[in-house]
């Protein structure tokens, strides 16, 4: 079965799109497909990010090919079939590793931006710390010039009344 050129959505293997579908295969098709493609995604971007037991290394070459087996694997040519464009397997396996490097610059920038604004409120709770701390110590001298104050005049009226 051929399908018409001019009849084909072109989309990327990931994106999976908003068009109204009305066959359930159809939808299990490309939830397999896409579930594939998250997962081999993940795995690519998780060896990316190079902090890896061996054995978790190990674990994660086994699931790549497992999934590329599986992109090239009739069971693939068969969920294709359902769907109405057709995603090349070794298009998906040229292109996953650009989508996975660019989730992890992503993932790296956003986790950037959180330590930047929880050093911003530590540092910013840190400076109302030290101004409360500040003006209770200004209080406090205030509260001890006033003693002092008391004092020093109950004390000159005494001598004044000794005298």
């Amino acid at each position: 079965m051929q399908k018409h050129p001019e009849m084909m959505v072109v989309r990327q293997p990931w994106d999976t799109g908003s068009s109204a579908r009305e066959d359930p295969y159809t939808e299990l098709a490309i939830t397999v497909v896409m579930t594939a493609v998250e997962d081999y995604i993940e795995i690519l971007k998780t060896m990316l990010k190079g902090d890896l037991t061996d054995n978790e290394i190990h674990d994660c070459k086994l699931e790549k090919r497992r999934l590329e087996r599986f992109f090239r694997s009739k069971d693939y040519e068969f969920y294709t079939a359902f769907m109405s464009t057709e995603i090349d397997p070794e298009t998906i396996i040229k292109l996953a590793p650009i989508r996975a490097k660019e989730r992890l610059e992503e993932e790296i920038k956003k986790a950037e931006e959180k330590a930047k604004e929880a050093a911003e409120k530590a540092a910013k709770e840190q400076a109302e710390r030290e101004t409360k701390e500040q003006a209770e110590a200004k209080q406090d001298n205030k509260q001890d010039n006033t003693e002092n104050n008391n004092n020093s005049s109950a004390d000159k009226a005494k001598s004044e009344d000794a005298q």
